[in-house]
């Protein structure tokens, strides 16, 4: 699961397009913090700030990797990335699943770009993603 956005640029709107554009097919993370994702990977998107209007924190898209490997770009601050094809996402935050779901807490996922999921909250995840999406 991959934080989007900061502490300091939380998410604030239900309609999360509406206040950020679409997801970019290319997903960026610090020096310090080189992914380990590789294709075939799955990755969800977390709304930082979902959960201090919404009660829990929100996760509301899907994608897969399909880069081989983390590779470098010339972005200063947030320099690996990696090629994601995004699979699904829910359009209102209202609507998508809670961190709580699939067992997930959020301070789990403060101070970090993204955490690991267990295959079994893989799969809720996934399901409740796709269940809601359409």
């Amino acid at each position: 699961m991959k934080n989007s956005s900061s502490a300091q640029a939380p998410y604030t709107q239900d309609d999360w397009k509406s206040e950020r554009g679409p997801l970019w097919p290319t997903v960026n993370f610090p020096l310090a913090k080189r992914p380990s994702a590789r294709a075939g990977d799955r990755m969800f998107w977390h709304a930082i700030g979902s959960g201090a209007w919404l009660s829990d924190g929100r996760f509301f898209a899907l994608g897969e990797v399909t880069s081989d490997e983390p590779f470098l770009t010339d972005h200063e601050q947030w320099p690996w990335a990696l090629e994601v094809k995004i699979l699904a996402e829910i359009p209102l935050l209202s609507q998508a699943p809670k961190l709580g779901d699939v067992g997930i807490e959020a301070r789990s996922l403060r101070r970090q770009v993204y955490i690991r999921m267990s295959s079994d909250q893989g799969r809720r995840a996934e399901r409740l993603i796709f269940d809601r999406a359409r």
